[in-house]
Parts: C-alpha cells; structure tokens; sequence
C-alpha cells in the first residue's frame, strides 16, 4: 500500500523497528511529572484569568486538555482516537482566541 507524503509524491511504507532494539525504559513516572506540570499550569492559568484576564481560561483549558490525555495514557483508559482528536482541536482553538485576546490587549 502506498502512502501519501508532505511533497505530493507517493513513496512506499516504511518499516518499523522491532521493539526489541531499544531497551525498557518506564515512562510512567515521566508522565506522572508530566501531569503534575500540566496541572500546575492549568491552575495558575485559572488564578491569573480570575485576577482580570479572561482571555487566560483558554490556556486553562489546554493545559487541561493535555492532563486529561495523559491521565488517560497512564491508566490505559480505553478513548476513541476522534474523541481525543476532536479536544486536541477545540484546545488547540481555545488557546489561538487566549492568545490572539492576549496580543490584542
């Protein structure tokens, strides 16, 4: 099957590295620090949108965005891939408005 490239032109599928090349590293407590961050962020984000900056809430929601996708990462929680890329969508657009809201203030 062929695969459709950035240039336009079709070039063959690549094959992918068997798993056992590469050692066992745990990303668990990477993801765990990941959460703790995004969450971090989030709060604050929502502490600095209620002291006057609205436009901040959209931050807020990405970063949230970004906890839920790694809580469910972490738990193996069984999410449709359209669900995920539908939320990616709508923080991605939150976080344009904050920031567009944000340069023009």
């Amino acid at each position: 099957m062929k695969e459709w490239s950035f240039v336009g032109r079709y070039r063959p599928k690549t094959p992918k590295l068997p798993v056992d090349n590469f050692p066992d590293i745990d990303s668990r407590p990477m993801l765990v620090i990941s959460i703790v961050l995004e969450a971090a962020v989030a709060i604050v984000a929502i502490l600095a949108a209620r002291k006057g900056n609205p436009y901040i809430y959209g931050l807020a929601f990405t970063f949230g965005a970004y906890v839920l996708y790694d809580l469910a990462r972490l738990f193996e929680w069984d999410v449709q891939g359209g669900l995920l890329s539908g939320l990616f969508l709508l923080a991605t657009l939150t976080a344009l408005i904050a920031v567009w809201g944000l340069y023009r203030k």
